[in-house]
């Protein structure tokens, strides 16, 4: 069987999944399964994942949560709102005041400040490998060439790279999503990261791994997935549409 390089991309972050999907709970099989299976089940994993770590803010999308009292205010409801470039703009503007101190509270490199740092894309965007969140990407001074993107294959020592996010609920409710960073370290730091540590911060700012420290086992997908993308150094861009000019 082959894959293009999204389904191996996929699968990389389903193995490295695994761990965190041990650590909630969640069952998990070893055998292989049809792209459909392993994307319900990396859902299955993020959701679970979200009532953990992100935060509900009092933030809400109007359209969304009138078509949801439209529906009759069901209590449960699934799945993760799409939103229209505007409405994901607002939404962040919205969070964002109140989602930088939750984070400043962690001494990890980039929590403080990485809202300060180069952001490289123009809009909040999905990102199909983080749960269907909508994201944003910064980069410390270190990294500028990061904005290089696809021509980009390697990034100097003491790069830092952020991704932080939101989800906006069924019911028009905006989440903040966790702070996702990633620091370029010395030849020899690890060689199963490509020599990145690798962060995982939750919205109140406790630290839920890092690479070769604290839990690193339960960030291990991070690098798992970011493995894929080797010929860039570990490094992933995003959607044409959403990208500031090359830097």
């Amino acid at each position: 069987m082959k894959f293009n390089r999204a389904s191996r991309v996929l699968l990389s972050a389903s193995a490295g999944l695994l761990g965190l999907g041990l650590a909630a709970g969640l069952p998990v099989r070893a055998e292989t399964e049809s792209m459909d299976t392993l994307e319900a089940r990396l859902d299955a994993i993020w959701d679970h994942s979200n009532q953990l770590a992100a935060a509900t803010s009092t933030c809400t999308v109007q359209r969304v949560e009138d078509e949801w009292r439209a529906s009759g205010s069901p209590k449960k409801v699934k799945g993760k709102a799409d939103l229209t470039d505007a409405e994901a703009k607002a939404a962040y503007d919205c969070i964002k005041a109140t989602m930088y101190p939750r984070f400043a509270k962690s001494d990890l490199p980039g929590a403080k400040e990485f809202h300060t740092w180069s952001q490289y894309n123009t809009l909040p965007y999905q990102s199909g490998t983080h749960g269907n969140r909508y994201v944003n990407n910064w980069g410390n001074d270190t990294g500028k060439a990061y904005g290089g993107f696809e021509e980009t294959k390697s990034v100097p020592v003491g790069t830092v790279l952020a991704k932080d996010g939101f989800h906006v609920t069924m019911k028009g409710e905006v989440k903040r999503a966790p702070l996702f960073t990633m620091m370029k370290k010395e030849d020899g730091f690890n060689a199963g990261s490509l020599d990145w540590e690798y962060a995982l911060i939750f919205p109140n700012g406790k630290t839920m791994g890092v690479t070769n420290g604290k839990n690193s086992k339960k960030v291990q997908f991070c690098a798992d997935c970011h493995n894929a993308a080797e010929d860039n150094d570990g490094m992933f861009f995003l959607p044409d549409q959403y990208r500031v000019s090359s830097k």
